[in-house]
């Protein structure tokens, strides 16, 4: 049995063993199927089941879905929901406190193997998630609520940062995820090696690094300023490398809707085109006309998308400002592999620093060198370090820079 198929079928078997206790068979569920359509039927059949079944069943089916991106129904959220928040009505722990604090964090479009990679490295956690009715939440109570606490209710799955003076349902639930974006980090940094370059066995640390971020992120990017702007956009990696190596290449007009507080997060609505792009795929932004925001060419990926009558909405995060392409390569078993990429430079108050865009890897742990034609014909090629992933799409994954790399 090969190396991947030996660390699929560990995974299995510790999917299993997590639902033992639960179902009356486990041998069928693999990471690989979506068990999801198999186990509603049966979650639906345990009505006068142990409570705590079903809240346990129904937190790992919100985790299945989640792994494969699948939509459930609104009656289970309903019915789970209800019974969640009878049995625990101030505090939440276990898989259920995670399955939470995932809807929290939003869609973070990695492909199926690093989410069932972040739900296996959540295993660990410890952190109890406090949450109480929205008409009991008054007084004092509501005096202390801060940027991390979050609502939901049957109807709205979405879990939403509450803003300051919102008006509540009384049948809504506050989540306050305080503790759990620093747990989250604390078990990350112990997933995540001191030395050395990033490994498939760390992954799921630097995974739970960009979950505790988006957590933080996700929430100073509900405060939205709304706006009008003009843009100009480069669609699909390709377009957006030879763009940047000062090619020519197709430009969509889109209409910049709103921006969230710390500039991070846009809506836009890209006009005149007929490509659909998808959670994931890469883009390039720059403003149009006086007195716009965006200057430069900024590389971005779509977090989510939207089809409307004659335009599609798209939900953006912008990584920062381009500088140059670049060639990597990447050497393991006794191979080389020329890759191009993007640095990107210093981009205030959000980074510090460089950082590195490269094609979405299999594999991370490898030899890798910087290859460069400065002003000659001839190549200077230097080994090359790369610092912590700080975002992983289906497309592209973004490194961090070190010191002794974010020069040019």
């Amino acid at each position: 049995m090969s190396a991947p198929d030996f660390r699929e079928a560990v995974q299995a078997r510790w999917l299993q063993q997590q639902l033992k206790s639960i179902l009356p068979k486990v041998d069928w569920l693999d990471w690989s199927l979506n068990a999801v359509p198999e186990l509603l039927p049966y979650w639906h059949t345990l009505a006068g089941a142990s409570v705590q079944r079903r809240i346990q069943l129904g937190a790992w089916i919100v985790l299945l879905a989640w792994t494969h991106q699948t939509r459930l129904p609104s009656d289970f959220w309903k019915e789970w929901l209800t019974l969640l928040f009878e049995v625990h009505s101030e505090k939440l722990e276990g898989w259920p406190a995670r399955a939470l604090a995932l809807l929290a964090a939003g869609d973070p479009v990695w492909d199926m193997a690093q989410r069932r990679q972040v739900v296996l490295s959540l295993s660990p956690l410890v952190a109890p998630v406090s949450c109480h009715r929205a008409d009991r939440f008054e007084g004092e109570l509501r005096q202390q609520a801060n940027a991390l606490w979050w609502y939901l209710t049957p109807e709205a799955i979405a879990v939403t940062p509450l803003k300051s003076g919102q008006a509540l349902p009384a049948d809504a639930w506050l989540l306050d995820f305080s503790t759990v974006k620093p747990a989250i980090e604390n078990l990350a940094r112990r997933l995540i090696a001191n030395t050395g370059q990033p490994s498939s066995d760390t992954l799921g640390g630097w995974l739970l690094l960009d979950l505790a971020a988006r957590l933080a992120q996700l929430d100073r990017a509900s405060r939205r300023v709304h706006t009008t702007q003009t843009l100009t956009t480069v669609l699909g990696w390709t377009n957006v490398l030879m763009t940047c190596d000062g090619g020519l290449t197709p430009l969509w007009p889109a209409r910049l809707m709103d921006v969230s507080e710390n500039g991070s997060g846009m809506r836009v609505h890209l006009m005149g085109t007929s490509a659909s792009l998808r959670p994931g795929d890469p883009l390039l932004l720059r403003g149009t006309g006086p007195k716009q925001t965006l200057p430069r060419w900024m590389f971005a990926t779509v977090r989510w998308e939207r089809q409307l009558e004659n335009h599609q909405e798209l939900g953006l995060m912008v990584h920062g400002p381009i500088e140059e392409v670049v060639t990597v390569v990447q050497e393991y078993d006794q191979s080389q592999h020329e890759l191009l990429g993007l640095r990107l430079g210093r981009w205030l108050p959000h980074r510090l620093h460089g950082a590195l865009v490269l094609p979405a890897l299999d594999r991370i742990e490898a030899r890798w060198w910087l290859a460069r034609t400065p002003e000659t014909i001839y190549w200077s090629i230097r080994p090359l370090k790369l610092g912590k992933l700080v975002s992983a799409t289906r497309s592209v994954m973004i490194f961090e820079l070190p010191p002794e790399e974010r020069s040019s």
